[in-house]
């Protein structure tokens, strides 16, 4: 029983470190392309969502491979099955691709974090949607009370906070949320077996930027990444990757192999709160009255549902229990 309750709070240890890192995203990611390039670190040019998104994910892809060695990687890709493929090339999709591009283009218009950063935070909500379509999940009504709640604090931020008329913004980052939701979702019963990790980082990462890459050069040709190899964006997009993208998604998918969907959706609403205490920190952004009103309801979706740290069976032949959801970060 003691080594059961000490196993799960490594879990839960490790999901708050996750949360922490994934709160940190949004923020870093603004931070670098208004700030970045006059670090003196590299081109100013160079720092662009585009770049970041598509170096930060190969370098990503590198750290993986090098620290999991490719011949143990090429093994464990061998056991996936060709379903387990395809729920993982939908999470490379959804998740990976088209969530990120609409974070951009949200970011882009935002004159203010704040309404992106609790916009993006409707994953929870559309999670447990999917869950209960796709997989069948039961949740309890008192943690879909406290999902209502959440969303209810997010609608009063979108029609009452007066930062930005309801429009493109919104429908981008609440579209944001959804996809990367319904990725999760595919992707989370190949993800029981733990074997199926490593692989998929890298898949995920790599698929990841060479997708982006060619929708962007799609859209806007290649000279679009003409600083993309600028010697100094390597190196901090090598720590930027391996700090709050590769060790935020480590830690994130271990947990939630062993955690309850309820515990990792409920815990999951202090992504908000932590995102907007960065936000301050690195960018100086202060939320209005009438989002702190938003924000106070959003908080308290996380009192209202119970939080329950169960541990649950992850064996080969069962249904997953646990919510594979990486909540929304700037990579």
């Amino acid at each position: 029983m003691k080594t059961t309750d000490s196993h799960t709070g490594v879990l839960f240890g490790l999901l708050l470190i996750s949360l922490v890192l994934s709160a940190l995203g949004t923020p870093v990611l603004k931070a670098l392309v208004e700030q970045g390039g006059h670090l003196g670190i590299t081109k100013v040019n160079a720092l662009s969502y585009c770049n970041i998104f598509f170096v930060g994910n190969l370098c990503s892809a590198l750290l993986v491979l090098v620290y999991f060695h490719p011949g143990r990687l090429l093994q464990q890709a061998k056991k996936i099955s060709r379903n387990g493929w395809k729920s993982l090339l939908g999470n490379v999709l959804y998740a990976c691709v088209v969530s990120p591009i609409l974070i951009v283009m949200a970011l882009e218009d935002a004159g203010d974090i704040t309404t992106v950063i609790i916009l993006l935070q409707t994953n929870a909500a559309f999670f447990a949607l999917f869950a209960w379509l796709l997989d069948g999940e039961k949740v309890t009504r008192q943690c879909m009370l406290g999902l209502c709640v959440l969303f209810f604090g997010v609608l009063t931020l979108m029609f009452f906070s007066g930062t930005e008329p309801i429009g493109w913004i919104h429908a981008c980052s609440i579209g944001a949320a959804a996809c990367n939701a319904l990725g999760s979702c595919l992707s989370r019963k190949p993800l029981a077996d733990p074997d199926v990790l490593p692989p998929f980082l890298l898949i995920r990462n790599l698929l990841g930027a060479m997708v982006f890459f060619w929708l962007a050069i799609s859209m806007f040709e290649l000279h679009h990444f003409a600083d993309a190899f600028s010697p100094g964006l390597w190196p901090l997009m090598l720590v930027y990757a391996a700090l709050v993208v590769l060790l935020g998604q480590l830690t994130w998918y271990k947990s939630v192999s062993g955690l309850s969907s309820e515990t990792v959706a409920t815990w999951s609403t202090i992504v908000p709160a932590l995102s907007l205490f960065f936000a301050w920190l690195l960018l100086g952004s202060v939320p209005l009255p009438m989002q702190w009103y938003g924000i106070v309801i959003v908080v308290s979706g996380l009192a209202i549902s119970k939080v329950q740290l169960k541990q649950i069976n992850t064996c080969s032949d069962a249904t997953p229990k646990s919510i594979a959801q990486r909540p929304l970060t700037g990579a």
